[in-house]
Order: structure tokens, then sequence, then C-alpha cells
């Protein structure tokens, strides 16, 4: 594969390395040609495949943000409120 391209698409995050992604697209690609009775052009089987798995990555990467930030203790009054006092 041409080095132009390896960094091409969203960026994998710190756990999908972009082999791994390559590896899920070739996955769901096959899964869908497989669904679709191999009809198409493989190349729209892998287009719609990346879209999936990037929409995936991308729901995940929100995921881990969310988990990732900080959050008010129980019984701690809300930032707002702690600056106003």
């Amino acid at each position: 594969m041409n080095g132009d391209h390896d960094n091409a698409g969203p960026p994998t995050g710190p756990f999908t390395s972009p082999e791994e992604r390559h590896r899920m697209i070739e996955l769901r690609a096959y899964i869908i040609a497989l669904k679709a009775g191999f009809q198409r052009d493989p190349i729209v089987y892998w287009l719609e495949a990346e879209q999936h798995v990037d929409a995936d990555l991308a729901q995940a990467r929100k995921s881990q943000e969310q988990a990732a930030a900080p959050t008010d203790q129980v019984g701690d009054p809300p930032a707002q409120e702690r600056r106003a006092a």
C-alpha cells in the first residue's frame, strides 16, 4: 500500500491501530457482500463497510472521552455553584 494513504480517514484513537481498522473494514465488507449475494462491485462493499466502521470507532472514542471526563462527586455542588459562592 502506498504511504500516502496511511493517515487517510478519521483518527483511530489509542486502542485501534490503522491495521486493526483495515481488518475491521475487510471483515465488515465481506459480511455486507455475503448478505447481498456478491452482486455489486467489491469497492461498493468496502466503502459501505468503511463508513460503518468509522462511525463505530467515532462512537467508541466519544464514549471513552465521556467516561474519562471529570465529574462532580456525589454531594458536591456543581462547579458553577462553587464559583458563585
